[in-house]
């Protein structure tokens, strides 16, 4: 008996060092951190993770599809939205949200087209559903969620977004 419990300890030991230091395992750990619904998708930080600790950061875009234009910026207490607009009506929101400890956001993902994949080694997915493209990020290091939401911009516009995403 206790050389099984020795086995299982080991074997414990050892997935939880490598999912600690391999992000692409972590990303790979995605269906584990959203719970995919009829209607629905949440996305989930985990409620053990280290608190934002009242450490602001704002998203810093750098780059954008042509033609968009800063509309309006808002930031307040762990809650930052960019929204930018062009001539032809289309909008594009690049949204950081820092949770102090865990953190769930539902997504309508209703007849959607969702993938999971991974955007600047963290795990993510793209939704798009009658003309609106999403990329919703865990930024599990920091207990936050970068969320671009686009309409009239493809997933990979969208993806291509996140991915230039920096955070000072």
């Amino acid at each position: 008996m206790s050389r099984v419990a020795v086995a299982v300890l080991a074997a414990v030991l050892c997935l939880t060092a490598a999912f600690a230091v391999s992000p692409t395992l972590r990303s790979k750990a995605l269906h584990w951190a959203a719970k995919v619904f009829p209607t629905h998708t949440e996305l989930r930080l985990n409620p053990d993770a280290a608190p934002a600790n009242g450490q602001t950061y704002e998203p810093v875009v750098n780059w954008l599809p042509v033609g968009l234009t800063l509309e309006e910026q808002r930031s307040d207490c762990g809650f930052s939205n960019y929204h930018y607009t062009d001539s032809d009506g289309c909008w594009l929101d690049v949204e950081l949200l820092l949770f102090s400890s865990g953190g769930v956001m539902s997504l309508d993902t209703e007849n959607a087209d969702v993938r999971e994949t991974v955007i600047s080694g963290y795990p993510a997915i793209t939704i798009h559903k009658e003309g609106v493209s999403v990329a919703a990020c865990t930024l599990e290091d920091l207990n936050a969620i970068l969320l671009v939401t686009g309409q009239g911009f493809s997933v990979d516009d969208v993806v291509r977004v996140a991915e230039s995403v920096r955070l000072r």
